[in-house]
């Protein structure tokens, strides 16, 4: 099984580096332990196998996609955002991430999100200083979906500004 995986993720990064969004193609891997249909269109990929599916693709992703408030003013990064959802036959499995970016200080957007989050299920306060350099992070969880938020400084083409990752996984039970 984990062959069969390394190699669906194998073709999964090929397939978004050479093909997203460039029309629809579809390939077919097998191995050992079955086989796996991999097929891009728009910008999707989709993965199936006798065991089940899963889909990637970068749209866009909302606030009320990611159960957690979005900093105002806050925009998206440019490919800021992505989501995969699988299906087995033990149930389904989400995980989406997207990251924004603001000309706030990390100090303000972290004490935004502090007393935005603090009184959620199984909240935890990750924030610290390395090396001097400041983040946020705060993590809870909502029924069986965990929440993560980071505060960073931006670097290359956002630098002097704050990025704002935020990501929210549900798996099966």
């Amino acid at each position: 099984m984990r062959r069969l995986s390394a190699i669906v993720v194998f073709l999964l990064f090929i397939f978004l580096l050479l093909g997203a969004g460039c029309g629809g193609k579809k390939v077919t891997v097998r191995t050992e332990e079955g086989k796996v249909e991999v097929s891009e269109k728009s910008g999707e990929v989709k993965l199936k196998s006798e065991k089940g599916e899963a889909s990637i693709s970068k749209e866009k992703i909302t606030e009320e996609d990611l159960g957690v408030p979005i900093y105002p003013g806050a925009a998206i990064s440019k490919d800021g955002s992505a989501s995969v959802k699988s299906r087995t036959e033990k149930g389904e499995s989400v995980f989406m991430a997207a990251t924004f970016v603001t000309e706030d200080s990390i100090d303000e957007v972290t004490e935004w999100y502090r007393s935005k989050l603090s009184g959620k299920q199984n909240f935890m306060d990750l924030s610290s200083t390395v090396g001097g350099k400041k983040s946020g992070m705060f993590m809870f969880q909502e029924g069986n979906t965990a929440k993560t938020v980071t505060i960073t400084a931006g670097e290359d083409e956002h630098k002097g500004k704050t990025l704002i990752s935020i990501s929210s996984g549900t798996a099966t039970p």
